[in-house]
């Protein structure tokens, strides 16, 4: 955890630009849910599961979750594997594998 002030309250962020190399399902931040995994592209530009136009052939929208995420971690790595063997020279194909959370209130309508 890398800890920074912002505004004058303490934020606490992880920071990786490494594989993930556990599950994240099961890990407990204070104030924060566990939503499903990402995969960005090398870049970290763009979402190759919600802005790259689909990739039918490795996987379909109603195989993601309510966030339009995947849930689970053996799940999140065999579309990153496959979408890069079904499209070798899709630059968007290339992924990260990025855990997300979301806060328990902020940003929630009440």
């Amino acid at each position: 955890m890398q800890e920074k002030q912002t505004q004058g309250t303490k934020l606490e962020e992880t920071i990786s630009t490494k594989h993930l190399f556990e599950k994240c399902e099961s890990i407990q931040l204070a104030d924060f849910e566990f939503v499903g995994y990402e995969l960005l592209d090398k870049d970290y530009c763009n979402s190759a599961l919600n802005n790259c136009g689909g990739f039918d052939e490795t996987f379909l929208p109603d195989e993601l979750n309510k966030f339009g995420l995947i849930s689970e971690y053996e799940k999140a790595y065999d579309v990153r594997k496959r979408l890069l063997e079904n499209n070798p020279e899709e630059h968007h194909a290339d992924c990260n594998v990025i855990a997300v959370w979301r806060h328990k209130t902020i940003g929630r309508a009440k």
